[in-house]
C-alpha cells in the first residue's frame, strides 16, 4: 500500500494497471504536478535580459516551482510501484517517459497477448477463504476493467 498525505492506493503491479493510473492521476493532480506529466505545462523561460529584478525574481521563482513539481512527480511515480515493477524506471528522471515505461511494461490489456492472460485469470479465479469477499470482487472488476471493449470483454452477467 501507498500512502501519501493526499491520498493512499494499492502500488502498481503488472495486474492493476488500469486503476493505478486513475490513482497517480488524482495524487499528481492533488501536488499540481499532472500537467508537467503530461506535458501540457512546459518550463518556465528565464528572465528576459532587459527585466526588472522583481520580473527575474518572478521568473525564477515560476522556474524553480516547476523543478521541484516535475521532481516531487518523478518521486510520486517511482515510489508507487512495487518492487518488482520500479526496476523498469530505475534509469529514468523524466515523469512522462516514466509513465509511457510502465504503461508499456504494465498495462496488459494493450495486447491481445497480454488480454489472454488477464481473462484467463478471471476465469479462474476463486474467493479466497476467510478473507473479505469484496477483495474478491474488487479483483474481478479491475481484470474486467482492463479488457473492456476488446474482444476478450467480460460481461457483467459472467461476474
Amino acid at each position: 500500500m501507498y500512502k501519501h498525505p493526499k491520498g493512499s492506493f494499492l502500488r502498481l503491479t503488472t495486474l492493476n494497471y488500469a486503476t493505478w493510473k486513475g490513482n497517480i492521476h488524482d495524487i499528481l493532480c492533488a501536488i499540481l504536478s499532472w500537467n508537467i506529466v503530461d506535458r501540457t505545462e512546459s518550463i518556465p523561460p528565464l528572465a528576459a535580459p532587459r527585466t526588472t529584478p522583481a520580473e527575474r525574481s518572478a521568473a525564477k521563482l515560476r522556474r524553480t516551482n516547476y523543478i521541484q513539481c516535475r521532481e516531487d512527480a518523478a518521486t510520486v511515480i517511482y515510489n508507487v510501484c512495487s518492487v518488482s515493477v520500479r526496476i523498469y524506471n530505475d534509469d529514468i528522471d523524466d515523469p512522462e517517459d516514466m509513465g509511457l515505461t510502465l504503461g508499456e511494461y504494465c498495462n496488459m490489456a494493450s495486447s491481445a497477448v497480454g488480454r489472454q492472460p488477464l481473462y484467463q485469470q478471471f476465469m479462474s479465479m476463486r474467493p479466497v477463504p476467510g478473507a473479505p469477499i469484496g477483495n474478491y470482487f474488487s479483483l474481478l472488476l479491475e481484470i474486467q476493467n482492463q479488457i473492456v471493449g476488446s474482444s476478450e470483454a467480460i460481461s457483467y452477467v459472467a461476474l
